[in-house]
């Protein structure tokens, strides 16, 4: 049984997206300091460090899919087929392993707003 979509955002979903927007632009800038910091030690130790560059592939990505995810939340009308962003959180939750923390309370933050009953609403689920 599909339920109305209410007109207005919820105020839980609109701190999702922009936590995933300031997210995905630190991931951004966090990627580029990445690959900065390898291409040094990279050049220090004559170019073998540079096989690591690839590190800062993922940080990239998750910061382009993050601000287009958000652009979508925050756009008025949101896309009517638009759904919670799972993989975006878990995403972010494993992105810690490259040392973004705030990455780490975002996504479990948004895990945790997802399953709210006006969020959940607001997509449709029950």
């Amino acid at each position: 049984m599909a339920l109305a979509v209410p007109s207005q955002k919820p105020d839980r979903l609109i701190a999702v997206a922009v936590m995933t927007l300031v997210s995905g632009i630190l991931n951004l800038f966090w990627s580029v300091g990445i690959f900065i910091a390898i291409a040094v030690f990279g050049v220090g130790t004559f170019l073998i460090g540079c096989i690591c560059l690839p590190l800062g592939i993922y940080p990239l990505a998750l910061g382009i899919l993050e601000i287009v995810y958000a652009a979508k939340l925050l756009g008025n009308p949101a896309s009517p087929n638009l759904k919670p962003a799972y993989h975006i959180a878990i995403m972010e939750i494993i992105d810690t392993l490259f040392g973004n923390l705030p990455a780490l309370i975002v996504g479990v933050a948004a895990l945790i707003l997802y399953n709210d009953v006006a969020v959940r609403r607001y997509f449709g689920e029950t």
